[in-house]
């Protein structure tokens, strides 16, 4: 019989510490566990589940497996808050303030669990923990802390608090041109005397070739050789950070079009060269070189393919206005098929598309909008037939000038009519006769807005 994940989860904690020659009794080894377990399987996780703990169980390295099993313990805005026994374990040592939370001014000096914490993190009494800088890192590396503090040795606990916190993604160079992991080391450094700890100058190069090695199993899907893997992952962060595409067939098109859009602004302001860390041969240079390549062309693919669907939503958005206001998208889709179902989205309602020569880039785009992405989600199609429909009949180049146009329309400052008459009129009255086959209700205005749409071409 299978293991479940709490028993998998049990038989990782208890390898890992009998190999750091750890004894803790038995209750211990399951309220642990059972800690890790409830935190990580609260219903809005998508992406950051046991699932991903468990993607680390390549590892031999106890250090690494402790580290993955803490490491996402806290993500404070998914599950909109703490579950109560990670609040027990925070709670004395800040509190909320606006939209994060601060250290309390006053820590106690013989506290380990948070004073490690805090030199790890560069961090003091009273800052400020902003939400998307660092807060559920520290938070998680605090909770793991004050789990362990008396199950594991110092020194060890130190080495997965410096893992935990190379996992803060995407830090460019500081003013002075040093690396995060380069200033991780000047702090580590400066740990190893205050504590008296007694790590070699070698010893601490191998914690921090372990802590990137780490951060790196963390980001690995951005180096999937497959696009449409990647999409997958990207797709599951979707309804994370967007509770309401947790609610299938009740989500409005302007919900869907919001969840597209900030994913296509994070993809824009996404530096793949800061995906990675990297210290001395920590990963080989051929490996690292591979892995930022990969990482290129998947920020690039997600990016394109994120405006094709962006450019879809704001065309049915702009109808959807037009015709009577916001509303559910089902209602101009139809739901979303489960169990190996066959969708009937827009299916048949569309010409033989026009494919000209494309990119081999553009390629994987078209591939992954007319085959889908590589597995189904509950909260939509894994394919997109209006999103394929437009990007053979426009191409990026003119996608990416209309998505544009589709801002100012988010913005406000165009209607939805004058950003529907910068788009072929014969594309807006394909998608429209679309809407009009499956929304009943809304069929009498579209059909009127088809018309209005063939005599603006006649004339």
């Amino acid at each position: 019989m299978d293991k479940g994940p709490l028993q998998q989860l049990i038989d990782i904690l208890y390898e890992a510490f009998d190999k750091l020659d750890a004894r803790l009794a038995m209750q211990d080894l399951e309220r642990i566990a059972v800690l890790v377990h409830r935190a990580m399987t609260v219903h809005a996780r998508y992406f950051h589940t046991l699932e991903h703990v468990f993607s680390f169980s390549t590892s031999d390295d106890p250090i690494q497996a402790l580290s993955a099993c803490f490491h996402d313990i806290v993500y404070y805005q998914v599950d909109q808050g703490f579950h109560p026994d990670i609040e027990a374990l925070v709670a004395p040592y800040i509190r909320q303030h606006n939209s994060g939370f601060m250290i309390l001014d006053i820590i106690p000096q013989d506290d380990l669990a948070i004073n490690l914490a805090l030199d790890v993190f560069d961090f003091k009494p009273g800052h400020f923990l902003a939400p998307n800088n660092g807060l559920n890192e520290f938070l998680s590396a605090l909770v793991m802390n004050r789990t362990l503090e008396n199950i594991i040795a110092p020194q060890d606990l130190l080495k997965t608090t410096v893992c935990i916190e190379a996992t803060i993604p995407f830090q460019g160079r500081n003013e002075r041109g040093e690396s995060h992991i380069e200033v991780l080391k000047k702090r580590l450094e400066a740990i190893n005397q205050k504590y008296a700890f007694g790590f070699s100058r070698e010893q601490i190069d191998d914690i921090l070739k372990l802590a990137v090695n780490f951060s790196n199993k963390d980001t690995e899907n951005f180096s999937e050789p497959d696009p449409g893997d990647f999409l997958d992952n990207t797709w599951k962060l979707l309804p994370e950070s967007n509770p309401t595409l947790r609610w299938q067939g009740i989500y409005s098109v302007r919900d869907y079009r919001v969840a597209i859009q900030n994913m296509e602004r994070f993809f824009s302001w996404l530096n793949p060269d800061l995906i990675f860390n990297r210290y001395l041969d920590e990963p080989p240079e051929e490996k690292y070189r591979q892995m930022v390549e990969r990482a290129h062309l998947n920020v690039y693919t997600a990016r394109e393919y994120l405006r094709v669907k962006l450019l879809a939503i704001a065309i049915l958005e702009a109808l959807v206005e037009l015709t009577g206001g916001d509303a559910p998208l089902s209602l101009f889709t139809g739901s979303i098929p489960q169990g190996g179902e066959k969708s009937n989205y827009y299916e048949g309602y569309w010409h033989e598309p026009r494919v000209s020569s494309v990119t081999h880039e553009e390629s994987i785009i078209l591939r992954l909008l007319g085959s889908g992405r590589a597995h189904e989600v509950s909260f939509d199609l894994k394919n997109s037939p209006l999103s394929f429909f437009l990007f053979t009949r426009l191409g990026q180049p003119q996608i990416n000038l209309l998505v544009r146009e589709a801002s100012a329309m988010f913005r406000g400052q165009i209607t939805p009519q004058q950003f529907l008459s910068q788009i072929d009129a014969k594309i807006v009255a394909a998608v429209a006769s679309a809407c009009a086959e499956i929304c009943f209700t809304r069929r009498e205005r579209l059909m009127k807005l088809i018309s209005e749409l063939r005599r603006s071409e006649i004339a």
